[in-house]
């Protein structure tokens, strides 16, 4: 519920967002990278980089649904 007292439906950006790597569109060479990464894990570190918008955290977010570690996640939000 909201301040009005409606509840309203799930945003669109969070219901059609893509909730595993292989539903990503137009980011070929990072969604090749990390469903090679989801097939053989390791503990690593990632660091994603580039403009608001271009499904940064999305990204990492259904990289871990497998692997069930988005306790483990830590964003660091930096802005220039």
């Amino acid at each position: 519920m909201n301040q009005s007292g409606f509840a309203f439906p799930q945003p669109l950006s969070e219901r059609y967002a893509p909730q595993s790597i292989g539903e990503f569109v137009g980011l070929d060479k990072p969604r090749k990278i990390m469903s090679k990464f989801a097939e053989a894990p390791y503990p690593s570190a990632w660091l994603f980089v580039g403009p608001s918008g271009t499904g940064k955290t999305t990204m990492a977010l259904a990289g871990s649904v497998n692997r069930d570690i988005k306790n483990r996640l830590l964003f660091i939000l930096v802005s220039q």
